[in-house]
């Protein structure tokens, strides 16, 4: 499932952006200042996740797959996630998929 519920990402400690979408395997951000980036490159996140009127923060590691210049699109997939924090964002993820 591709989810549009809001997950903030700090792309190499910059300021948070908001994802367009994501999933449990990666997310797409939109109007991304990091669009210069290499096919395949590693990159650093930290992941904020409101949930049930808390904000929960988790650092990820990701891979490049797509980039568009023209619209500031980046597509990642995640490379390092922990159990911990796949398991939140699973029970998140069939939260709001179940209704």
């Amino acid at each position: 499932h591709r989810l549009s519920a809001p997950l903030y990402v700090s792309i190499d400690g910059d300021a948070p952006i908001l994802a367009n979408d994501w999933s449990l395997s990666g997310l797409c951000i939109h109007d991304c200042p990091h669009t210069d980036y290499k096919i395949m490159s590693e990159i650093s996140l930290t992941l904020d996740l409101p949930f049930q009127g808390y904000d929960i923060s988790f650092t990820a590691a990701a891979k490049v797959i797509r980039t568009d210049q023209e619209t500031g699109t980046l597509f990642l997939e995640f490379t390092d996630l922990s159990e911990r924090s796949f398991d939140l964002m699973n029970h998140f993820a069939d939260d709001l998929t179940k209704y």
